[in-house]
Parts: C-alpha cells; structure tokens; sequence
C-alpha cells in the first residue's frame, strides 16, 4: 500500500510507489538516508576497537 511522503528535492508530497516526483521530475524521491549520522558511529565503533587493540598489545608486549 502506498503512502504519501515528501519529495527530497521539492517537498511536494509524492506517493512512496512513484519512480519520478509529478513536480519536480527527481528520479528517486524519497529521502535520503542520514548517512553522515551512520558514518560517525561507525567511524566512532572503528576508532574505539584500534585504541582497544593498541592498549591490549602495549600490556602484551
């Protein structure tokens, strides 16, 4: 079932089956991922995991 969101580009409500916004002719009008968001708490899990691996090999070593 189709339900109405708005468009990433014009903001115009589109149906969420729609291939191209009526409005505006975007391609893919549904919003964008928060991808920054996902990027730093990766990032941050990542930088957490080498300053464990690196306290883990200077109580080795």
């Amino acid at each position: 079932m189709a339900t109405l969101i708005n468009c990433r580009v014009c903001k115009n409500t589109v149906s969420s089956n729609a291939k191209l916004c009526p409005h505006c002719g975007e391609r893919s009008p549904e919003p964008y991922i928060d991808t920054l968001k996902y990027g730093l708490i990766g990032f941050t899990v990542v930088i957490v995991v080498v300053l464990i691996l690196a306290g883990l090999l200077n109580y080795i070593l």
